[in-house]
């Protein structure tokens, strides 16, 4: 009887012990990326969809100030997502400059989705989702999806802020990926 008692609750534990990200390709073993002695970095907004419009549409109905001021919450994502990860892997890792050379090893932070949320300190959660997409000589040998999602409340009241903290934490997930992808 006991058996059965503690069964779904070992389920339940279980399931929570995945990968905090969905692989979508995965090469290996072992892993492409693995053994690399520096990365560079990249960040793509161009296939962004934002509150469920693509990141054109939105830009095109903004006013000037408003694309200035999205295109620096972009600008804020980038530097947070960069430095969170190159504080967390063990490799140097320098912004990309130009298109990739051959064995170059490129991280590129593709951005897909963000839902801004409300804005103030009630409402709507943020939500952002990229794809650590990396790659060898421009090849995408390995890329995972993650997502994260940050509720307004009087210290997160900024909707900005909320989509920086997100690309902060994403950051350190990405830099957990390839961490894993060293040792497979």
């Amino acid at each position: 009887m006991r058996t059965f008692t503690l069964a779904p609750l070992a389920l339940l534990l279980a399931s929570g012990c995945g990968a905090p990200w969905t692989t979508l390709v995965q090469s290996g073993p072992p892993s492409a990326i693995a053994g690399a002695q520096q990365l560079t970095y990249a960040s793509d907004f161009s296939s962004l969809i934002m509150d469920g419009q693509p990141i054109a549409q939105i830009l095109a109905q903004e006013s000037p100030e408003e694309q200035g001021n999205i295109q620096s919450a972009f600008q804020a994502m980038e530097s947070e997502f960069l430095q969170a990860f190159a504080s967390n892997v063990h490799v140097p890792v320098t912004p990309a400059a130009g298109p990739p050379q051959p064995g170059e090893v490129r991280l590129t932070a593709v951005f897909t989705d963000i839902r801004r949320g409300a804005r103030g300190p009630m409402g709507r959660a943020t939500g952002v989702t990229v794809h650590f997409q990396f790659s060898v000589g421009g090849q995408v040998t390995d890329e995972a999806e993650a997502s994260c999602a940050l509720s307004p409340s009087l210290t997160r009241a900024s909707r900005t802020r909320r989509m920086t903290s997100c690309a902060e934490r994403l950051g350190r997930l990405a830099a957990r990926y390839f961490n894993s992808e060293q040792q497979r």
